[in-house]
């Protein structure tokens, strides 16, 4: 019998970087069916993300990252994301190229996506 685990192990990377390896108690993202929320225990998945804020959350934390896109996959309490470009929210100092003009880019202000 396999061992229940309490956390998610969740790693992002793009092409240039690693941003996060690291565990989680949740990892909320925008995916092309709408915002989907991560527990630990969810069943296998794959899907398409689109632009957006990612969140992952452990204990009272919370890690706030911006994907362009990309894809997100869960396995075995492993969440894997592959993301075209991301950035941690508060390396933002203005508009992505996928936000409009009026962005300020602001972690709490933008909502890439939404």
């Amino acid at each position: 019998m396999a061992k229940r685990s309490d956390t998610l192990h969740v790693e992002v990377v793009t092409a240039e970087r690693e941003l996060y390896n690291g565990e989680a108690d949740l990892v909320s993202a925008p995916s092309a069916e709408g915002r989907i929320g991560i527990l630990p225990q969810h069943a296998a998945l794959l899907t398409l993300l689109v632009p957006g804020e990612l969140r992952i959350k452990l204990g009272g934390e919370e890690e706030p990252l911006f994907v362009s896109g990309g894809f997100l996959e869960v396995f075995e309490d492993t969440v894997t994301i592959l993301a075209d470009t991301a950035e941690h929210a508060g390396d933002r100092s203005g508009p992505c190229r996928s936000c409009p003009p009026s962005c300020s880019g602001a972690a709490r202000a933008c909502r890439v996506g939404a």
